[in-house]
């Protein structure tokens, strides 16, 4: 074998080491490639710190949305905010209750389009309850649509919805809400690209023992030119003092139930005098003059022992500090 037999080319080397056959190797070079597509605008994450602005918004939605929903209905009713989710379009499409509204949204500046999806069972459990259902059934009314009576309160609950959600964008930016387009199916609905990452939120309505779902969904390029105003709220918020929240959880907290127990006397006795006890038997007890009182188990305070209006009572002698103690 001469040695011109035995020569590798560089061409032949940089195909083997890619992997490549003769002809793909010649495909290649002819630009005969497979290759997907990739768009540079395209935006795949959000940054996190805009997370507490958000949720900050789908707070106020839930509490502004549950005062118009209570005004319309005159009816208590709860509102649970799942969490804020950063998926694909496809994915929040795929796992969508169905049957469900559709409801197309344009936030005004901002660009793009938004969604809202209610489920049919929301829809005629608010009816119902507008015409004097209690919420104890469950009214089974497959997938047929509104009635001309049923959709013209299905307004009144849009109204509500756009309004509070309008409402809640305020302490952060002004936005004018505007319905685009209704559906029933969603892939006549679609507001990005399947691909595309969106923010989503489930709120959970309930009425009496029946519920319903309101999904929220808005493309992460919408809330692009505002994502700095959004950042610096967010910091404005963890630097500052939120007073509502203050006195909120001070009310909380003085409303929590504890457990006061008085310990009156302690009597050693055997297991032999315990045996020979009888109806009618007097047991002498000494009433120390200071009673150590626990709240949940822990010393709070002493008191003495007497009665005040016919009626036993303990009188604070001392309020023992347990502040300074590590358990």
């Amino acid at each position: 074998m001469t040695l011109n037999e035995n020569f590798i080319y560089q061409t032949e080397l940089d195909s083997l080491m890619l992997g490549l056959t003769e002809k793909e190797s010649k495909n290649t070079l002819n630009g005969a490639i497979d290759m997907n597509p990739y768009g540079f605008t395209s935006q795949k994450h959000i940054d996190e710190n805009l997370f507490p602005s958000l949720e900050h918004i789908n707070e106020r939605f839930k509490k502004l949305l549950k005062t118009g929903l209570f005004n319309l209905l005159c009816k208590n009713l709860e509102i649970t905010a799942g969490c804020l989710r950063t998926e694909k379009y496809s994915d929040f499409t795929q796992h969508l209750f169905s049957p469900s509204n559709v409801y197309i949204l344009k936030i005004n500046p901002l660009p793009g389009n938004a969604l809202v999806t209610i489920d049919y069972n929301l829809i005629f459990m608010i009816v119902d309850n507008l015409f004097g259902s209690n919420g104890t059934f469950p009214n089974n009314t497959g997938n047929r649509e509104c009635s001309q009576t049923e959709q013209r309160i299905v307004n009144h609950i849009l109204k509500v919805i756009f309004e509070s959600l309008q409402e809640a964008w305020e302490e952060i930016y002004n936005v004018n809400i505007d319905l685009i387009r209704s559906e029933i199916d969603l892939k006549f609905a679609s507001i990005t690209q399947p691909n595309d990452i969106v923010l989503t939120t489930s709120f959970k309505i309930e009425i009496g023992s029946l519920f319903g779902n309101l999904n929220l969904c808005i493309p992460i390029n919408l809330i692009s030119p505002i994502q700095e105003l959004l950042h610096n709220k967010t910091t404005h918020q963890s630097s500052s003092v939120d007073h509502n929240w203050a006195a909120m959880l001070k009310r909380e907290v003085q409303s929590i139930d504890v457990e006061l127990k008085a310990k009156l006397t302690t009597i050693n006795l055997t297991l032999g005098e315990i045996q020979n006890m009888k109806v009618n038997d007097v047991i002498p007890i000494e009433l120390p003059e200071i009673i150590n009182v626990t709240i949940n188990n822990i010393q709070a305070m002493e008191c003495s022992y007497g009665k005040l209006k016919n009626k036993y009572a303990l009188r604070i002698e001392n309020l023992i500090d347990n502040s300074d103690n590590d358990s």
